[in-house]
């Protein structure tokens, strides 16, 4: 069999190097696509206790729908601990709310930490190399450190438990213990944990029931159903007089977290599985694309083996083993194909790990190999079986009249390239919806300016000067303004749910009705600075003095609590304190379009609670402002370590991972269509072959050359046509799918499909003209010669 194959190559190279080429490119990104979607799915999934481990979710009424969030009381998960008999452990963890100082002999770095309960290694595998897990937590003096940290601090992880770290230039912690590095498919990262109780002392959140600032998780008990942990759940509810109809309280697999993380009113709706379905979809189709060029180009080409086929049936072969010797040999070509999009893929992982954020290698894990095994199989059994059927199929006695011209067989290849023209229109309009979305999302007025802003924090040293430190900024030339403003977490900056409250009042208030706004808290000029638009009113000014609280609302705020068209002057109550409406903020996005319509705001001034600088600074010698920033905030604070943000950037964050899919969707997407341009050309070279003494005998008889050529193109625009007719609306209800999930989208306008019929009838000239050009420069008398 092997001696028949390579035979066959011999005879028939150029076929054999499109399809290689074509089944290489395929596998290859086929490959690259089941590495990441295999990297997503084991987010997660490296705890031994994934099985049990859950997360408490919570869905809160707001303003008439439930926002679900993974904030919880931070005394919950002793609850769940002493009251709940399917627990076995439960935990709670924070965030630290800023980059905190940790500092060895005045050698200091930013790191980023949790605080968290005593049984949070009981119930997380993250691995300790110094230290025991048991009460390594219960020591309000202790801190456990990554193997990076004790690296940095201490020049390596050994021998140095019990010894002293400074804590933000305040406090001294002892180490405790050191853990590996967190894994890269750990959707929780940290550099180090506190005990959970430090988390009060230094943020001034009570761990209690009225302080929503927790992440709880808990693992059942072995052989505990987790509807037994629901029934218990629904009576702690009842119990506490917790209204299911203002609040509900579930858990949700941890490792689900990852992959199902979005909800809408209360109810699971997607997450980032839906990048593994779409790239899945993409993996499948660019194989279908690489299988359907070789069943085209295989079929085109069965007339160079009628004579073998029909020898071999004369000499009593039977048609089982021709079927079986032809898919032999296009399963030899797949796995000859899958060695070379191996060697495609090991030169490609590193770019594609930084196109993608990923951390992947090729472990040759047997469930790794097994799978590229299987996936070459199906290639060569799917790319063969039908070639096979239809070679086989040939009768001696017909052989000298049979030809790859039959009808039927037309019909199949018009239909395979049919088939590839439709995919690869599709795909063209998808990459043109998704780039225009995300050029409108990054180009969109968001309602503020976010360029050339950059923010820090204070520090505890800092704090208490930050007045002299902003105006000493003002100083600096290129600095244009400088600020200050509380930023609840680091995660977030400026963007993101800072925090939002429902105890607020106001004239004309429906005493039962409940509705959540969101706040920010801010100082004078950050406005101004940010180029915010009062519609009404007036920014918060030093200019203007006043005995009382100042409060800024949005203008969806403003919709909400039905003040009318002056609202300038009114008095509202938050938090039991008495405020002015001093002016109205137009809309701006403070957090990702996804979240749909701007969200009702008020900002206001706490000068005591400011731990932010923001400054923004001239674009021209933006690197020598920033190193005069750092030296005076060196000046203000020597022992301090200046860590700075640009506001753009956390922008940019919000998209990040959107941004990456749609830069590796567009490279698979035009790769797929590479792979059919590929296709065509063999199936043109193959009809150019089949139509030549044709065309010579045309010439002959007098016919120009745009009468040849419009004789070659003439089926293969009509398959276009009949594509395009196809691929439009399957487009369109795709992507309008797409797009709804955004708040603010671009519109499905008709140029996207006039510019990919252009695109696809040029690509498909630039694929078609080369064998065209040669018909062009065809000897008539020569071809008729040797016909």
């Amino acid at each position: 069999m092997l001696k028949v194959f390579f035979r066959s190559i011999k005879r028939s190279r150029i076929s054999f190097i499109i399809n290689l080429i074509g089944l290489s490119s395929g596998l290859a990104c086929t490959l690259l696509i089941y590495l990441w979607v295999r990297d997503e799915m084991l987010v997660d999934k490296f705890h031994e206790n994934d099985s049990r481990l859950y997360q408490v979710m919570l869905s809160i009424n707001r303003n008439g729908s439930f926002q679900t969030t993974t904030a919880t009381p931070g005394i919950l998960a002793e609850v769940l601990q002493e009251d709940f008999s399917a627990v076995e452990d439960a935990v709670a963890v924070m965030h630290s709310l800023k980059m905190n100082t940790l500092a060895v002999d005045k050698n200091g770095f930013k790191a980023d930490g949790i605080y968290a309960g005593e049984s949070f290694f009981d119930i997380f595998s993250f691995d300790l190399i110094e230290g025991q897990s048991k009460d390594i937590l219960v020591g309000q003096e202790n801190i456990v450190i990554s193997e990076e940290l004790a690296m940095k601090l201490f020049g390596g992880s050994e021998n140095i438990l019990g010894k002293t770290i400074e804590f933000d230039e305040k406090e001294q912690f002892n180490v405790a213990g050191v853990f590996e590095r967190v894994p890269g498919n750990s959707s929780l990262q940290f550099d180090f944990i506190l005990p959970l109780r430090q988390f009060e002392k230094h943020t001034g959140y009570e761990i209690s029931w009225d302080e929503m600032m927790a992440n709880t998780y808990f693992t059942l008990n072995q052989g505990t159903a987790i509807d037994q942990f629901d029934k218990q759940l629904a009576d702690f509810m009842m119990v506490m007089g917790i209204d299911t109809e203002s609040a509900k309280i579930f858990a949700r697999p941890f490792s689900d977290g990852y992959l199902y993380g979005n909800y809408e009113d209360g109810i699971q709706s997607g997450g980032r599985i839906e990048y593994i379905r779409i790239f899945s979809i993409i993996g499948i189709v660019i194989l279908l694309i690489a299988c359907i060029n070789f069943v085209s180009l295989s079929t085109a080409l069965a007339s160079n083996r009628i004579k073998e086929v029909c020898v071999k049936k004369i000499l009593g072969a039977k048609r089982k083993s021709i079927i079986v010797q032809h898919i032999g040999e296009s399963t030899a070509l797949a796995f000859i194909a899958l060695f070379v999009s191996l060697a495609l893929v090991s030169l490609l992982l590193p770019s594609f790990n930084e196109m993608a954020n990923k951390q992947i290698e090729l472990n040759w894990s047997f469930d790794m190999v097994a799978t590229f095994v299987t996936i070459t199989l199906l290639t060569g059994i799917l790319s063969g079986v039908y070639p096979a059927f239809y070679i086989s199929s040939f009768k001696p006695t017909g052989s000298s009249s049979e030809s790859s011209n039959s009808p039927r067989e037309q019909l199949v290849r018009k239909g395979l390239v049919s088939t590839q023209f439709v995919i690869s229109v599709i795909l063209i309009v998808a990459t043109l919806v998704i780039y225009h979305q995300f050029e409108m999302i990054q180009n969109r007025n968001m309602g503020y300016n976010k360029d050339h802003i950059i923010y820090f924090d204070f520090g505890e040293k800092l704090y208490d000067q930050r007045e002299a430190f902003l105006n000493e900024l003002k100083k600096l030339p290129n600095v244009e303004g400088s600020s200050s403003a509380f930023f609840l977490s680091k995660r977030s900056g400026f963007f993101g749910p800072d925090g939002s409250t429902g105890h607020i009042d106001w004239p004309g208030k429906d005493p039962e009705e409940l509705i959540n706004v969101n706040y920010r808290l801010v100082d004078y000029d950050l406005i101004e600075l940010m180029g915010m638009e009062m519609v009404a009113g007036r920014p918060f000014s030093e200019k203007f003095s006043s005995q009382k609280k100042e409060v800024i609302f949005n203008e969806s705020a403003i919709d909400i609590m039905n003040l009318g068209s002056d609202p300038v002057g009114t008095i509202v109550q938050i938090w039991n304190d008495q405020y002015e409406v001093v002016g109205v903020v137009r809309n701006f996005y403070f957090e990702s379009i996804h979240e749909g319509k701007v969200k009702p705001l008020f900002m206001m001034r706490n000068p005591s609670r400011m731990n932010t600088a923001i400054v923004k600074v001239s674009g021209k010698g933006m690197n020598n402002t920033i190193a005069s920033i750092k030296q005076i905030y060196a000046k203000f604070n020597p022992e301090g370590i200046f860590v700075y943000n640009f506001m753009d950037q956390d922008f940019q964050r919000l998209y990040s991972g959107e941004k990456r899919m749609a830069i590796l969707s567009r490279y698979f997407a035009g790769l797929a269509i590479i792979i059919s341009l590929l296709g065509l050309f063999g199936l043109t070279a193959f009809t150019v072959h089949k139509k030549k003494k044709e065309i010579s005998m045309r010439k002959v008889l007098g016919a120009s050359s745009f009468q040849v050529v419009s004789l070659l193109y003439k089926n293969i625009v009509k398959l276009l046509l009949v594509a395009l007719l196809i691929a439009f609306p399957v487009s369109y209800v795709l992507m309008s799918n797409w797009l709804d999930s955004y708040a603010v989208r671009v519109e499905l306008e008709p140029w996207y499909f006039i510019l990919a019929a252009l695109l696809s009838f040029v690509l498909m000239l630039i694929a078609s003209s080369i064998q065209i050009l040669k018909v062009l420069s065809i000897n008539p008398a020569e071809a008729l010669r040797r016909e």
